[in-house]
């Protein structure tokens, strides 16, 4: 069950605990070495996601990616700060 949670998990150091993790229980070659496995990250099934919220880890930019936000990202004009409306 704990390889279900490495594989749910969807990053490269979860992906690296499944590898290790299946490679100890089931390569017999393998069998008794003593590996050191982190636990699988855990992540929440649902939640909330706003691309301006802060990160606890940095942003990865694909190369060449746009570091400025889209036109249809910006924030919109208050009415009375500095418009004319």
């Amino acid at each position: 069950m704990q390889s279900l949670q490495y594989w749910l998990g969807g990053n490269a150091a979860n992906l690296e605990g499944l590898l290790l993790n299946v490679a100890q229980m089931y390569v017999p070659a393998l069998k008794g070495a003593d590996f050191a496995v982190a636990e699988p990250q855990l992540f929440p099934d649902v939640g909330i996601w706003h691309p301006l919220a802060p990160s606890a880890r940095p942003a990865r930019r694909a190369p060449g990616a746009c570091t400025q936000p889209a036109p249809h990202m910006r924030a919109l004009p208050q009415p009375g700060v500095g418009s004319a409306i």
